[in-house]
């Protein structure tokens, strides 16, 4: 059998030539001898990367496959299983070895970099005596040549990163998961952590509970003790993971198709008019001192602005949002600022205490910008002392969708966790006594400084909104002295 490398030769080859290359040049140029050792350092650690991966090592591959596969319970002897991106065919093989009875097909594409073949795969099949039963063929996973629901079982090992043509990953998981029977399982292992391309993981695990999807949940394989602390950097496997599931077996009779009718134009103004008065019977008695309003405040929020793959925000539905100018009512995050920063909100130092304060039009002259839509919702506006950025869209839909504005999450996001209840901005006070930590949490200031922001950008722009004018007396109309 030959299932190869995870850790491709050129790794080793292309820095080891380089590295030897400039060391030979020493001699002429003395300040080659830094990239030399750079480049022979990083031959030295693949090469132990692909020791290590290989079952002459501490067999990293087989002990991740094996892995991968304990994450399908209770399959069909009789299934039928796709392995989308097989390689080798080594994931393909396994299955076929742990399940006697069931057919298992791979696609992939087979492309010049890693040197796999259709060919190998089947040779593999052969010296492992399941030949009869799995079958290799070419495909793409972005347009898997299958019907819907064609397969009891669909597995994949880190192959949707590697898919340059397709932006959204997050539509490689949608596409495998459409050839899935009712009633089968998945189990997915790739980079998930890797928030550059997938995001944030409770966001992935909640989009792909959103699609059907039942029992949705992720493994950190990152975590495994028998990965060496060498292998656990982000670019190895410091990010990976492996999400698994299942397809309903039935959907209920809620779920059925059910004749829709479409809404006017008139009457989505209506509620358009109707959540400005809910946001603005909330700004009130936040400002009489309800801080809890924030979470009412949030949700409104989002039903005027975010948009979903499944909902559409009323601002999008009057197509408005693209056309608005939103204003961004901040403090300047001045360039190479080290300290954390909370750009919508205040401090406040009294007798004995310390409070958030969201500035509304108070304070300084700070300019205020116009923006699109994308840069207001996406810009940061929260930095806390560890690094740990916020967006209005962050705080916005974690206290609608998490802390009880439209639903109680039984987990947060740790990040969030430690900005709203552990002081992560890093603020102390003292009144002449030793300095103490502050434990007020500055999100449902900063939420109410996004709604303020959303109501003027709706009273200038948007006439038919009925927005009354903004209060604007910042602190003083915030249940502050």
């Amino acid at each position: 059998m030959d299932y190869g490398n995870w850790v491709s030769r050129k790794l080793v080859i292309v820095p080891g030539i380089l590295g030897l290359g400039c060391a030979a040049a020493v001699a002429w140029s003395p300040w080659l001898l830094l990239p030399a050792a750079v480049f022979l350092l990083v031959a030295a650690y693949f090469t132990y990367a692909r020791w290590a991966f290989s079952s002459n090592g501490h067999g990293i591959q087989r002990r991740m496959l094996k892995l991968l596969v304990s994450r399908l319970p209770d399959v069909d002897g009789n299934a039928a299983v796709l392995d989308i991106g097989c390689g080798s065919g080594a994931l393909a093989i396994r299955i076929a070895q742990a399940l006697p009875a069931a057919r298992v097909v791979g696609i992939d594409t087979w492309g010049a970099n890693w040197g796999y073949s259709k060919a190998r795969c089947e040779f593999n099949a052969q010296a492992e005596a399941v030949a009869d039963r799995v079958s290799f063929q070419e495909g793409n996973a972005a347009c898997l040549p299958f019907d819907d629901g064609s397969f009891d079982v669909v597995v994949s090992n880190f192959v949707f990163h590697e898919i340059h043509s397709v932006k959204d990953k997050r539509e490689l998981l949608r596409e495998a998961l459409r050839v899935l029977k009712p009633g089968g399982v998945f189990a997915i292992q790739d980079l998930f952590l890797w928030k550059r391309v997938y995001g944030p993981i409770d966001e992935l695990v909640a989009a792909v509970g959103s699609w059907d999807i039942e029992r949705v949940k992720f493994l950190d394989t990152s975590e495994s003790n028998f990965i060496p602390a060498a292998l656990k950097l982000p670019f190895m496997l410091g990010t990976a993971g492996i999400l698994y599931g299942e397809k309903p077996s039935h959907k209920s009779p809620s779920t059925r198709k059910i004749a829709k009718v479409q809404i006017g134009q008139d009457e989505l103004v209506d509620l358009l008019r109707e959540q400005v008065q809910c946001l603005q019977s909330s700004v009130r008695a936040f400002d009489e001192g309800s801080e809890w309003e924030a979470k009412r405040l949030a949700v409104s929020i989002r039903v005027l602005v975010h948009d979903t793959k499944r909902s559409h925000s009323l601002l999008q539905q009057l197509r408005l949002k693209s056309q608005l100018e939103f204003h961004e009512i901040t403090t300047p995050d001045q360039p190479g600022n080290l300290m954390s920063y909370h750009g919508l909100v205040g401090v406040l130092f009294g007798a004995g205490s310390a409070s958030y304060y969201a500035r509304l039009d108070d304070g300084p002259p700070y300019p205020t910008k116009r923006t699109p839509f994308e840069n207001w919702w996406n810009r940061c506006v929260l930095r806390d002392a560890h690094g740990s950025q916020f967006s209005r869209k962050d705080l916005v839909l974690t206290m609608a969708n998490k802390e009880g504005g439209a639903h109680v999450d039984p987990e947060l996001n740790a990040e969030y966790a430690r900005l709203s209840r552990d002081n992560s901005l890093g603020w102390h006070f003292s009144d002449g006594s030793e300095p103490r930590d502050w434990s007020r949490d500055p999100v449902p200031h900063s939420v109410r400084q996004i709604a303020h922001e959303l109501l003027k950008t709706l009273h200038e722009q948007v006439p038919e909104a009925g927005v009354d004018t903004p209060h604007g007396w910042g602190w003083r109309r915030n249940g502050l002295p």
